[in-house]
């Protein structure tokens, strides 16, 4: 179990903490800008989440942080106009990606 939401008492699942602190940061219009959308509504959810569960620094966090940053913005990079010209929107197509790196990031 992790905690979740940031800043609340509650515990939940390692799977389910990062969808409650991504719905969190939309909801509450925390949401960044930048490549891949906005990578702080799922990197940094994924990365907090992953770390508690496997008890990784706050150094190895961050970092994870910010291969995930780096991964999605090099994917949007990478796709351009072709993703919004396509019908697609940046998040879900580039978002699972970049969480996929991260979660490798701090997993090992």
């Amino acid at each position: 179990m992790v905690r979740a939401p940031i800043g609340r008492s509650a515990t939940v699942t390692a799977a389910d903490a990062p969808f409650v602190n991504a719905v969190a940061s939309h909801v509450t219009g925390q949401a960044d800008c930048g490549g891949g959308g906005h990578p702080g509504t799922f990197v940094v959810p994924v990365s907090l989440a992953v770390g508690e569960q496997r008890r990784r620094s706050g150094r190895e966090v961050s970092a994870a942080i910010a291969v995930g940053y780096e991964a999605t913005q090099r994917m949007q990079v990478a796709v351009g106009a072709a993703t919004p010209s396509n019908g697609f929107r940046a998040v879900p197509t580039i978002g699972f990606r970049g969480r996929c790196v991260r979660v490798s990031f701090v997993w090992f």
